[in-house]
């Protein structure tokens, strides 16, 4: 078996796995997965809440705050904070 010509192959044969199929280009890029959630649904909601994540965090109105930030916000108080056991 020759390499792929396409650098953005992969350098090493990988083993199929049931229930994932791939849709690939003419030049063999993959385009596209097909994946059998009857074999792998559990695996969906971990996958949708990584997209999700990544989108909010590559949104550049979105404002992070600290824990301590949220929890002034909340209500607590310093003092209170500062008596919590580490989170």
């Amino acid at each position: 078996m020759s390499a792929p010509a396409n650098a953005e192959a992969a350098t090493e044969v990988e083993k199929p796995i049931e229930g994932i199929n791939y849709i690939v280009d003419s030049n063999g890029k993959r385009t596209s997965i097909v994946i059998d959630l009857k074999l792998h649904e559990y695996a969906l909601e971990d996958f949708l809440d990584y997209v999700h994540a990544k989108a909010i965090l590559e949104d550049p109105e979105t404002e992070f705050v600290t824990l301590e930030e949220a929890l002034e916000e909340l209500g607590f108080t310093k003092e209170e904070l500062e008596n919590m056991e580490d989170v």
